[in-house]
């Protein structure tokens, strides 16, 4: 075991989803690690940083439990599922401040049974590349609840539209997110996020032809 001067003060009894905090294991092959009980009784040695992440919820039967619940760990939409729990209600999921941090929650029906979101997704326009939005239907913008009737799948492009953090742009008296001016004018998305962080003019980007652009990049 390595003696490296240890920073982070992990506090024994400390519990992180399914695991328990026995002893503080230092640090093996360059990662911290800790001494662990699951809730199902097995104790083993887990990367510190997994267990306080929430990557390692258990000893391994927790996946084992939930599959023989309803069979769709391997299906793209459980992802979905799990993502949108954690950002909900895991303080260490990097995006907790913009959802679960900031009141957004996940009403009881889906929270508890992922075989319900999953039904209600496969007859509500699911497919592989849409997004989940939580917004666009919503009595609140943006919205704070996901459920049945404020959720529905949108494309990257559509959903952007929806986002908190979509930059709107005023040009004419009128305010727009980058989506709706590059829908406006008929340009690409792309492009025009790239002429913005070029530094264009709203006016630049959608008077200047497109093959105008490297001349103007280089300039």
């Amino acid at each position: 075991m390595s003696k490296q001067p240890l920073r982070t003060i992990i506090n024994i009894g400390s519990v992180y989803n399914r695991i328990t905090v026995i002893s503080d294991m230092g640090v093996i092959n360059g990662k911290r690690t800790i001494l662990g009980r699951c809730e199902c009784g097995v104790e083993k040695i887990f990367n510190w940083m997994n267990v306080k992440s929430g990557k390692s919820k258990s000893c391994g039967c927790l996946p084992l439990e939930i599959n023989k619940k309803h069979g769709l760990t391997k299906h793209p939409l459980y992802s979905v599922w799990e993502g949108i729990i954690g950002r909900c209600y895991n303080k260490n999921h990097p995006k907790y401040h913009r959802y679960g941090g900031r009141g957004v929650s996940i009403c009881d029906e889906w929270r508890n049974n992922p075989k319900s979101f999953y039904w209600w997704a496969i007859n509500n326009g699911w497919e592989k590349g849409l997004s989940l939005d939580k917004d666009k239907l919503s009595p609140n913008k943006p919205g704070n609840l996901y459920c049945p009737e404020y959720c529905c799948f949108l494309t990257r492009k559509e959903n952007s539209m929806y986002r908190e953090n979509s930059r709107l742009i005023e040009y004419n008296g009128e305010k727009l997110c980058v989506a709706q001016w590059a829908d406006k004018y008929n340009i690409n998305y792309q492009t025009f996020q790239a002429r913005l962080r070029y530094g264009w003019t709203i006016e630049e980007i959608i008077t200047i032809p497109l093959f105008k652009y490297s001349k103007k990049v280089a300039s």
